[in-house]
């Protein structure tokens, strides 16, 4: 019954998606697509739709941790691959709204100060910020921009992290892309003994932090592709 529930609840959502995209403006000619405008609440739907799917898998206990719980990785390049409907139909969502969608899973690490040496920040960033994971399959533009390094996210993550004492969301800007940081939250006990690093830069280590407290944040980059 509850599986029966989700699939319509996941059709609804996409329903809603399309038919936001659909009604606004004329139809355009065969061949044409038109991509969504950043900020509408079409945009903010299939965002809140595909994150929605991402935190369930963190809150599985299925021996996979970080970004592995996201991808494969092994595999290259990264692709987020669907292992539900309601994933599926989330990353079908996206594409219907004419996104280029990708995903960075980092973690309280992120709070640790910036080394002065640029190639060292980069190898650091590297380590505390995975991705880029592409989550929709829409080739990008002709010049567009590619997706931000860990090393351009650093700050924005550390800002992130911070806001999520009293918001789950952060929201900010990179050369040609919107970016959504989403907490992950620890919301079993069993989340509790890995994580024992309070992340508040280097002020108090080693103490646990406790149920609901942000352990983490999946970082949403996207933009609208003709």
């Amino acid at each position: 019954m509850g599986a029966h529930k989700s699939v319509i609840a996941t059709a609804v959502i996409t329903t809603a998606i399309v038919g936001a995209l659909t009604t606004v403006e004329p139809a355009l000619s065969a061949g044409q697509q038109r991509p969504t405008a950043i900020g509408t609440p079409a945009v903010s739907l299939a965002i809140d739709a595909l994150n929605d799917c991402i935190q369930k898998r963190f809150e599985e206990m299925d021996g996979r941790f970080g970004v592995s719980r996201v991808v494969n990785i092994n595999r290259a390049p990264h692709a987020f691959e669907p292992e539900s409907v309601s994933e599926m139909s989330a990353v079908r969502g996206l594409q219907q709204a004419g996104l280029r969608v990708v995903l960075y899973v980092t973690g309280l690490r992120v709070m640790r100060p910036t080394p002065s040496l640029p190639l060292v920040g980069e190898l650091h960033a590297r380590s505390m910020i995975k991705g880029p994971v592409l989550i929709t399959s829409r080739a990008a533009a002709a010049g567009a921009p590619e997706p931000p390094s860990s090393s351009a996210l650093w700050d924005d993550g550390r800002r992130a992290m911070k806001a999520f004492a009293t918001a789950d969301t952060y929201e900010f800007r990179q050369p040609g892309w919107t970016m959504t940081a989403r907490a992950i939250r620890a919301s079993k006990r069993e989340c509790l003994q890995c994580h024992r690093e309070t992340g508040v830069e280097d002020s108090v280590r080693n103490a646990r932090p406790k149920l609901g407290d942000a352990l983490g944040a999946v970082i949403y980059g996207y933009r609208a592709e003709p």
